[in-house]
């Protein structure tokens, strides 16, 4: 129930308890109460937005609808001095706020946009009438229109739409009767005046009552059917016998402003002249009219109402004759009764009587109002806008609109009131009491669990009256406690329940009921890969930022929310990740691993490191660490991939070799050069050994096509120990006849090829003995 509603009920009861000089409470809601020049000009506001300020001019005989979400909607009618209106308004009672819908402001365009028959179009909308309209809302939540030009429309509220259904589209349309019972495309009712009986049957077709004749529209096949009447002159009326159905009984109402419905399927309607007094019911099926209540015109006159003691209900009392009163219904599925709800009209003077009519028991209720035609100075009491009160009267009126919503309130709008020619915009809500009607309203609320998104594995609650017996369905993970106030659903996963409730109320069998999705959330960890990395190198791995992870041991950077997480290990680790999301716990844990790989050293020996063109052979040796490939590049050109390479060189000068060593991803280079030389040859051992053998006792530069300059040795001080230009000398490893000892001696060697080119070599030697 809306909280408007509920808020309002509990003061009512209070103010029921207070006073019971009546049958409840009028408020009045919103528009106007004063006149200016016989209008209450209202504020349109913008099409299609609503806003607490938007008010619809005053009217006389609009067309009115509820839709299935309980709006009330408002088309054209009556403005004084100005003509007919055709624009179409709603009304939330939930908000009390009008929205302006389609068609023009006041009677800027009176002639409408019909657009292309049957084709719906966000810019037609109907012309204006005059003072009929027959209105239904069908099963899609469509409202139809059936203008008094004779042509029917249906408007979507879906899509904010009007659609010129039927019709030839101009004034005064003749009727087509056709054959009765026997639909036909060319069939119509034709143009009318004064006319808003009309009602739905359990197939979704359209009925109406005009002039003596009943019809039916079938929405399917766009077609009327001619179904009961005399087709032609004003019937004469035939009463028959009170309450007993017959094929002979005709109303024969020249107008018709009041229509109900019944649970049953029956269709309602009363009066309809100044002359008539009775209500009448009409079975669609078997397709005959019943007397039920009133004065019939052959055994008496037609009186005025016959009032009694306000909430008395009787079944010789009744509104008695009236023109331009209405009638409304809302079928509850909370009641046993239905509540057929008469107001107003006029009888050689206003009225602003309610009365309440129950067709089980055929007894009309006089609940409020006063019991005599008002005269023009009966103004009514307006109050305070909004506040209901013992003391506000609704003005005298007719024509006005009128709507009942599902806790039997009935609201009013505009229509003539005061008399004379004032239109009024005011609109009005009238809450019974309770009691005077018999009509309990159960406030009751089922409310879903708070919580309808659960994890998996957790379980959620909601709260119901004890008084109400309970059927859950599915029938499966839930609990209840012991008076059943409490339920609680752990399903193992998104499951729909419905609760269906009920209870006797007034002996009378109360059913609600309410479905909701309680989703269960159950997550699964995504995948993370494996990956390498290189010692002292970080890694950042892409995460989904709609999960929290925790990873053990801890990233070296990672805040939730964030889309990644960056890692640094020294060592190969192993990290296993655990995660939430929107607050439930992953059902897994994932691992992953990231290895760390050593960073190679990479070195070689160029041997030897001077060639001649005529002998350019380089033997690289490796000399690295820590690697399982390696790449060998001249100049930048791969020229290897194995462990040590050789290359022959084909031009002389300096060359360099790049070696690359790899390990998984991991590398280091290094460079070493050589020369490759023209016209001479040197070489220059790296060890040698004065141990008397006769091999390598000696350490000499060895040459060909060379002279040489200077050879000269040195220890690790600087000194020197030896020197010569002979290139045939070599030192024997001793300084002044003394052996010197084992280790590394450094030269310095000058020469010139056979050019006359000079070249320096400096190096260091081995002396082993």
């Amino acid at each position: 129930m809306n909280k408007f509603y509920v808020l309002f009920l509990s003061i009512f009861v209070f103010i029921f308890q207070k006073s019971s000089a009546q049958g409840g409470i009028w408020t009045w809601i919103k528009g106007d109460s004063t006149i200016n020049n016989g209008v209450q000009w209202g504020n349109y506001g913008i099409q299609g937005v609503p806003s607490p300020a938007n008010e619809p001019p005053g009217r006389y005989n609009p067309s009115y609808w509820k839709d299935q979400q309980g709006n009330f909607w408002l088309f054209g009618g009556q403005i004084y001095n100005l003509g007919q209106l055709n624009d179409l308004w709603k009304y939330e009672p939930g908000t009390n706020i009008w929205t302006w819908m389609k068609g023009a402001q006041l009677i800027s365009n009176t002639g409408g946009v019909f657009g292309v028959q049957g084709v719906p179009d966000v810019n037609n909308y109907p012309s204006s009438g005059g003072l009929s309209g027959y209105n239904w809302t069908d099963a899609n939540n469509n409202l139809w229109l059936y203008h008094s030009w004779g042509d029917i429309w249906r408007y979507s509220i879906a899509n904010n739409e009007w659609t010129w259904m039927k019709g030839q589209g101009v004034f005064n349309q003749a009727q087509v009767l056709g054959i009765q019972g026997v639909s036909s495309p060319t069939n119509s009712p034709g143009a009318h005046t004064e006319y808003k009986c009309c009602w739905t049957d359990a197939f979704d077709n359209l009925w109406m009552y005009l002039d003596g004749d009943v019809w039916k529209y079938d929405i399917t096949s766009n077609e009327w059917t001619w179904m009961k009447g005399p087709g032609s002159g004003m019937p004469t009326p035939n009463f028959g016998t009170q309450g007993v159905p017959s094929t002979t009984n005709q109303p024969g109402l020249g107008q018709c402003w009041e229509f109900w419905q019944d649970r049953n399927g029956y269709f309602y309607m009363a009066h309809g002249a100044y002359n008539s007094s009775a209500l009448w019911r009409f079975d669609p099926v078997s397709l005959m009219w019943t007397w039920m209540n009133g004065i019939d015109l052959i055994s008496g006159n037609a009186t005025g109402a016959s009032y009694i003691s306000r909430c008395v209900p009787s079944s010789d009392r009744y509104p008695g004759k009236r023109i331009e009163g209405r009638g409304a219904f809302h079928i509850n599925a909370n009641a046993c009764e239905d509540y057929l709800w008469f107001c107003g009209g006029n009888s050689f003077g206003m009225f602003n009587d309610l009365w309440c009519y129950k067709p089980t028991q055929n007894t009309w209720t006089w609940v409020a109002g006063d019991s005599v035609g008002g005269s023009t100075t009966s103004f009514g009491n307006y109050g305070v806008k909004g506040v209901p009160s013992s003391t506000n009267e609704l003005p005298r009126r007719q024509g006005h609109a009128m709507w009942v919503d599902s806790l039997q309130q009935v609201w009013v709008f505009g229509g003539i009131v005061r008399g004379g020619v004032s239109r009024g915009n005011d609109l009005w809500r009238f809450t019974p009491e309770p009691t005077c009607i018999g009509f309990e309203v159960d406030t009751t609320q089922i409310l879903p669990p708070s919580d309808l998104l659960i994890c998996k594995n957790e379980s959620t609650s909601m709260t119901l009256d004890p008084s109400w017996t309970v059927n859950i369905q599915p029938n499966a993970n839930y609990s209840c406690n012991s008076d059943t106030s409490l339920i609680t659903f752990f399903p193992p996963s998104t499951t729909t329940y419905t609760i269906i409730v009920s209870k006797l109320i007034n002996n009378c069998p109360v059913f609600k009921n309410i479905s909701f999705t309680i989703t269960v959330e159950e997550y699964f960890m995504p995948s993370f890969p494996n990956s390498m990395i290189c010692e002292g190198q970080s890694t950042t791995i892409s995460v989904d930022t709609s999960y929290q992870f925790t990873f053990l041991p801890s990233a070296f950077s990672y805040n939730t929310g964030s889309d990644v997480a960056i890692f640094n290990p020294n060592v190969t680790t192993t990290y296993t990740v655990t995660a939430t999301k929107n607050g439930c716990p992953v059902s897994d844990s994932v691992n992953f691993q990231i290895v760390v790989n050593k960073i190679p050293h990479a070195d070689f020996i160029v041997s030897p490191n001077l060639v001649d063109i005529a002998d350019a052979q380089f033997y690289l040796f490796n000399q690295s660490s820590d690697a399982l490939s390696y790449q060998w590049f001249v100049d930048e050109l791969l020229i290897d991939t194995t462990l040590d390479a050789t290359y022959l060189a084909s031009d002389t000068g300096k060359i360099c070799f790049k070696l690359i060593a790899i390990n998984q991803g991991c590398i280091d280079s290094v460079i070493h050069c050589g020369e490759v030389l023209s016209g001479g040859y040197v070489f220059i051992p790296n060890a040698f050994s004065p141990n008397g053998d006769l091999l390598n006792d000696g350490f000499q530069v060895i040459g060909r096509d060379i002279q040489l300059k200077t050879f000269m040795i040195y220890n690790r001080w600087g000194q020197q120990l030896f020197r010569t230009s002979d290139i045939n000398k070599a030192w024997n490893g001793q300084y002044k006849g003394e052996d010197c000892e084992v280790g590394v001696y450094f030269y310095y060697v000058e020469f010139t090829n056979k050019f006359g080119k000079q070249f320096i070599r400096k190096g260091d030697v081995t002396l082993l003995r």
